[in-house]
């Protein structure tokens, strides 16, 4: 059995954008997807690095991990 590469760290990530939420997985699903397809025309049509997808993936995850963590420390005493 074949398995691409990057889809566990997909689902991981989109998992926790969710947050519990079905609607949430599936929102974050259909956006990594679009992310990850949009990539790759990116670099068909316009020669430019998927790894720039990458990256906004990577900035997305530490924008939301950040916004988490000022929550719960703005609702500590």
């Amino acid at each position: 059995m074949v398995f691409s590469s990057g889809y566990g760290f997909d689902g991981l990530v989109v998992g926790l954008l969710a947050r519990g939420s079905a609607f949430g997985v599936v929102a974050g699903a259909l956006f990594f997807g679009f992310l990850r397809s949009g990539g790759l025309n990116m670099e068909m049509v316009a020669h430019v690095p998927s790894a720039v997808i990458v990256v906004m993936q990577g900035v997305l995850i530490v924008a939301i991990a950040a916004s988490g963590f000022a929550g719960n420390r703005a609702q500590t005493p």
